[in-house]
């Protein structure tokens, strides 16, 4: 299995390297560049050597027997390809385990051992195995990053993505697939040329997994639009392009926290953007305080309603402070900022017999004997706010 690097092209933009992970990915992206060169590059195969899989005689009957007659049924995903692809002959079944392995090799949501028990499976079907001891079962060890929940469950979807790519790839003439091969762009282009690529996790998966140095890993559009949201003040120039708006605002960063490996999931990037309780939702529960300053949240006992409660308390805090200071002031008094939040986050247990007279007002009585109205807990915590020097 090749597993050389091609030179790429920058089109005028620094290179900056946005691989940073808590584990050792090199077999991954090692894997990636073999199937770049042997399968994108060349009609050969990820998995067998002097093999040609990726032919576009073999892609059209996988796409024959998965895209064009897909199984809506309530079986399991296995069980359905199994019928779609598993009589189709040895090279359909390779194809299809090999497509399967480009699936896995980003997310970290999928364990290895899952990982080469889906694609021994697969390859069964053709009489064959995936040695332990083959570089791209070496690459299911660890994962880039998350595809989550959804990943799995569209799986389908995310497949059929990947044939459609490798169909109009084949159809470019071979002195252009080695041009777009070495330009991340370029690439990118073609990628987004397929229909719906956008709603697709795996389009940004293999842009960070071919370019590293250009694609964030971040596999999902909902979080790159977040990234740009929260870092917008640091560049002046708008893209229209929201991976090359990240790349621009990555080299900003790194301008401001010179010397740190940074990664959009990491601190101290990630207070700035992301709460972790908020999921992939579209609707994210910051977005919903900014608009409509409460939220309730609700659900039985122990299902981490505190827990959530105190992150969104932080990230109203962190939105605000980046918003009014900019970037560069922001990093720069992450201190300051924590002691704010410990200063201003207040919480207020309730029980059967706290009324509205304790936590809104009531009338006492006073010293003199008469009757008076007391603030409760609210307008107290208000007051005591209001009071506080404004920075």
């Amino acid at each position: 299995m090749p597993l050389e690097r091609l030179p790429q092209q920058n089109q005028g933009m620094e290179t900056t390297v946005a691989r940073y992970s808590e584990h050792d990915t090199s077999k991954i992206y090692q894997a990636a560049d073999a199937f770049r060169a042997a399968c994108l590059l060349r009609d050969g195969s990820l998995l067998f050597d002097d093999a040609a899989v990726w032919r576009p005689d073999v892609l059209d009957r996988i796409y024959k027997a998965f895209v064009a007659t897909p199984d809506e049924g309530d079986r399991t995903f296995i069980d359905k390809f199994k019928d779609q692809v598993g009589k189709a002959g040895q090279d359909v079944s390779r194809l299809a385990a090999e497509i399967l392995s480009v699936y896995f090799l980003f997310p970290s949501s999928v364990g290895p051992v899952r990982k080469r028990q889906v694609i021994n499976e697969v390859l069964s079907w053709g009489g064959d195995t995936l040695p332990e001891s083959h570089p791209v079962s070496a690459a299911f060890a660890n994962g880039i990053g998350s595809g989550g929940q959804g990943y799995n469950t569209r799986r389908p979807f995310e497949i059929a993505f990947l044939i459609d790519l490798a169909i109009a790839w084949k159809k470019l003439p071979q002195d252009r697939q080695v041009e777009v091969a070495a330009d991340p762009w370029l690439f990118q282009e073609v990628v987004d040329s397929i229909e719906d690529a956008e709603s697709k996790q795996l389009r940004h998966m293999l842009l960070h997994l071919l370019f590293p140095e250009h694609f964030e890993r971040i596999a999902s559009g909902n979080h790159k639009r977040r990234v740009i949201k929260a870092f917008s003040g640091l560049v002046t120039a708008e893209s229209e392009d929201d991976d090359r708006a990240i790349l621009a605002i990555r080299q900003e960063l790194e301008k401001l926290l010179p010397n740190q490996e940074l990664d959009f999931y990491w601190s101290p990037l990630v207070e700035a953007w992301y709460d972790d309780s908020e999921g992939a939702s579209e609707g994210a529960p910051l977005e919903i305080i900014q608009h409509k300053k409460q939220i309730v949240l609700y659900g039985p006992p122990g299902t981490g309603k505190t827990f959530r409660a105190k992150k969104l308390a932080e990230r109203v805090i962190r939105s605000a402070a980046l918003s009014q200071m900019g970037p560069a002031r922001y990093f720069q008094s992450q201190s300051a900022i924590e002691s704010v939040i410990r200063d201003n986050v207040h919480r207020l247990q309730l029980h059967p017999a706290y009324s509205y007279e304790d936590f809104i007002r009531a009338l006492h009585i006073s010293n003199s004997g008469g009757t008076e109205y007391r603030a409760g807990y609210l307008p107290k915590l208000i007051e005591d706010i209001e009071q506080k020097p404004r920075a």
